[in-house]
């Protein structure tokens, strides 16, 4: 082992092989390759999809001065003003708010969330759980999915995964008696602030990893106390802001949405299998199954305080979602239990990892059962990366839609959009690159539409499909006809219509 180590890390650098430790061997290679093909995966078509509706809604609330942000995020959002805050930043300091530039940020957040996550499970099970752990990642459609979105998730995660890493550290520095303990106990505390100022959901992962650093010997009392007031402190802080945004009404949209159990349940609860493209809910139930198999293994081989931590962090999040949606709120959505993703993604780690010390009559089974499990696991996640990369732009092809009307409109048309603040919000978006200064860009429910047909203007309508006579009806109504028509398919097909007046003013 000694000499496979040497020859493994003679290959870098001196200063970094006075930072790797010798029984790494092989992992020193394994590691940095899973790394570039994180950001291979991520990278790839980064800016191929016109923004999804909720990115549209980031950059939107990132629009404009900074006093504009902190509005609204409260009336539009349900999260911290943290993330909103950074974009904003990020777009004005360089004058760049393109596709690319914007999920950027996210992108990079991926790559560095598959080295936490490789090193959370280094802590919990070594190098051989390290490894797979970061290659299961590295190869997951849900972590490509928030990598390559506007959207504070791939953040919180990241923090929740250094959080929870930083304590297993510190707490093996303390019993070491190490003086480094309490930095790495800095570095998870510091985490966990960050993780629940960017979205209220990781409070889901900090609340069993608060009863972990609380219960563990390894930390004094002043330590421990510290950590459960600055947690708590940070909580308190930020309820005002989410019973704002809660009263506002934004999420109401979730109580009117047509929900089918099996397929929200299953990703939900197999979210680190729940891709961009469309879930089938056998395919989601798979995932499901996946995951809780991987979470019952690792509890079963390895069994331990870190390990409890690790499955309690991927269960909880699904599991209050449950809770939540059977007390009368749907929230069964694969995007809030996101924070469960890289302890999912562990658990499986380390569940597979589990049987490389085996060497009992039993190890061949132990090996077969790790096998499959991983083999399954990178089977699905095939699959969904391949429909993510497939359907790269399945989300609304309103970019596509905007250049057709920069190809034809005229001074005084206008850009209308059927539906709610989140079609608007990305048709601001693409208006304001692509169409000329002043376009009028409302919507239907919007006053202003009346006066527009009232002036006998020229619309550009932008909806979801609509049945011819439907569409005939409504316009003979006032006096207008379809003059062109044009559909852009995705998961969400738009369709666009140019409406003229039957009768001149």
């Amino acid at each position: 082992m000694r000499s496979e180590s040497a020859a493994s890390t003679r290959l870098l650098p001196r200063r970094v092989r006075t930072l790797v430790r010798p029984e790494w061997g092989w992992a020193v290679v394994a590691l940095p390759a899973c790394l570039l093909l994180a950001l291979l995966v991520f990278a790839h078509g980064l800016g191929a999809s016109s923004l999804f509706v909720d990115e549209a809604a980031s950059w939107h609330a990132a629009a404009g001065s900074l006093r504009d942000v902190f509005t609204r995020v409260r009336a539009d959002e349900v999260a911290p003003y943290t993330y909103y805050v950074f974009l904003h930043e990020w777009i004005y300091r360089f004058h760049d708010a393109s596709e690319v530039w914007m999920r950027l940020p996210s992108m990079l957040a991926g790559v560095a969330l598959v080295a936490a996550v490789a090193w959370l499970a280094y802590l919990i099970s070594g190098r051989v759980a390290a490894c797979v752990a970061a290659l299961l990642a590295a190869l997951d459609p849900a972590v490509l999915n928030y990598a390559q979105e506007v959207r504070a998730y791939v953040f919180a995660m990241l923090a929740v995964t250094v959080a929870v890493a930083a304590v297993l550290k510190a707490q093996r520095s303390a019993r070491a008696r190490s003086p480094r303990s309490v930095r790495w106990f800095a570095v998870g505390l510091v985490a966990a602030v960050a993780a629940y100022s960017l979205h209220y959901t990781a409070g889901l992962v900090l609340l069993p990893l608060t009863v972990y650093v609380v219960c563990s010997a390894a930390f004094s009392r002043r330590l421990r106390t510290v950590w459960t007031v600055v947690v708590a402190l940070t909580a308190l802080a930020w309820l005002p802001l989410l019973v704002t945004q809660l009263r506002a009404g934004h999420s109401g949209w979730l109580g009117t949405t047509e929900h089918h159990w099996a397929a929200d349940l299953g990703q939900t609860f197999g979210a680190a299998l729940a891709g961009r493209a469309p879930e089938t809910p056998t395919r989601a139930l798979i995932g499901a199954a996946i995951v809780c198999a991987g979470v019952a293994i690792a509890l079963w081989r390895s069994p331990g305080a870190p390990t409890r931590l690790v499955t309690a962090a991927a269960i909880l999040p699904p599991l209050a979602l449950v809770v939540v949606t059977l007390c009368g709120k749907p929230v069964l959505l694969n995007r809030y239990a996101a924070v469960g993703v890289p302890f999912m993604i562990v658990a499986v780690a380390v569940a597979a990892a589990s049987a490389v010390p085996a060497v009992s009559l039993s190890s061949a089974l132990r090996w077969g059962v790790s096998a499959v499990l991983v083999v399954a696991w990178l089977g699905l996640a095939a699959l969904g990366l391949h429909a993510s990369y497939e359907t790269i732009g399945h989300y609304a092809g309103m970019r596509a839609a905007v250049r057709e009307v920069r190809a034809r409109i005229r001074p005084g048309d206008v850009l209308m959009g059927v539906g709610d603040d989140a079609i608007l919000f990305s048709m601001d978006y693409y208006a304001s690159r692509l169409l000329p200064p002043g376009t009028p860009v409302i919507l239907a429910t919007d006053p202003r539409a009346q006066a527009a047909l009232r002036a006998r203007r020229t619309i550009w309508t932008v909806t979801p499909p609509v049945s011819e006579r439907q569409l005939d009806t409504t316009l003979a109504s006032r006096h207008y006809a379809a003059v062109a028509n044009w559909t852009f398919p995705a998961m969400q097909t738009l369709q666009l219509i140019e409406v003229r007046p039957t009768v001149t003013p």
